[in-house]
């Protein structure tokens, strides 16, 4: 993805992508709106909204909850036209099918949810709160070196904090703040663009920052690969050799870039916290949830 900024305006096409069972598009909402990149992405109402090569990306659901509302946005110069209305969308479309297919693992509709949750009630702690809350999706990613940086400055700090940093860095990259920004940037930094911003003034601790820049070197130079026939075994162990890097981020990578379902942060503070429980525990207790690891977690982040 380049670095261009990406004006927007009017809804140019539309398409409704049905999902397995439910969208479940309000937790999946409430999930990215506390993770929206500023420059990168934004909440318009309960729409998300992303910026992506030559256009920019609206994604929702149907008031039936049954399907996926993807909009593709004309770039245009009139921000104030961003929020015209859809133009009759419908399950047949000339939408970009690989455009389409992104948007549906982003929203991970393609999960039988009920089957997870009749496996996950098995633990008492999550069948409580499965009685009070619909199970929700594991979101993926459209851009899996932006998630390897989105793992990587998470870690040990709130995600408000990540959120904050991250913007910080595509200021970084872009020489601008993303207060003066036009509209939203075509995608996330490349690791090449990332490697040639001013790391230094990221505004995190130094070891981070060497893991930063460690990750995006390893991904700059094809070590690690992180295209469509990539090796996730094998992206695990050379994230693993690399300071910084420990369980946790590599299972959470591998649960929301690679959308592995028994795949789960290791160790999470916040998982520990809920549940009660220390690390030993914990690891006992996420045996019983294999082999959909990764949507006990979600649940336990979205009900903690």
């Amino acid at each position: 993805m380049s670095g261009k900024s990406t004006a927007v305006g009017a809804v140019s096409g539309s398409a409704f992508v049905r999902a397995n069972g439910r969208v479940g598009w309000s937790t999946t909402l409430a999930f990215l709106t506390a993770r929206t990149i500023p420059g990168l992405e934004r909440i318009d109402g309960d729409m998300y909204v992303r910026g992506m090569p030559d256009t920019t990306l609206r994604l929702g659901s149907d008031p039936e909850d049954k399907n996926l509302l993807v909009e593709v946005v004309e770039p245009r110069m009139a921000a104030d036209a961003a929020r015209s209305p859809a133009r009759s969308p419908s399950l047949s479309s000339s939408l970009p099918p690989s455009l389409l297919a992104a948007a549906a693992t982003v929203s991970d509709i393609e999960t039988d949810l009920d089957a997870v949750a009749t496996h996950l009630r098995l633990d008492h702690d999550l069948a409580e709160r499965l009685h009070h809350t619909s199970l929700p999706r594991v979101p993926g990613t459209f851009d899996r070196f932006e998630l390897l940086m989105r793992a990587i400055i998470g870690q040990q700090v709130s995600v408000a904090a990540a959120r904050t940093t991250l913007g910080s860095l595509l200021d970084l990259v872009d020489g601008i703040p993303s207060t003066e920004r036009r509209g939203l940037r075509s995608g996330f930094p490349t690791a090449q663009e990332v490697l040639g911003a001013p790391l230094d003034e990221l505004g995190v601790p130094g070891r981070k920052r060497a893991c930063v820049r460690s990750v995006a070197e390893a991904v700059a130079s094809g070590e690690i690969d992180l295209g469509d026939d990539a090796n996730p075994d094998a992206i695990a162990e050379r994230l693993l050799a690399i300071n910084g890097i420990g369980p946790w981020t590599v299972g959470y990578v591998l649960m929301r870039a690679f959308n592995q379902p028994d795949q789960w942060p290791i160790n999470d503070l916040v998982l520990r916290q809920t549940l009660g429980i220390d690390n030993r525990e914990l690891a006992r207790r996420a045996e019983a949830w294999s082999p959909w690891r990764a949507y006990a977690s979600i649940l336990l982040w979205a009900t903690s």
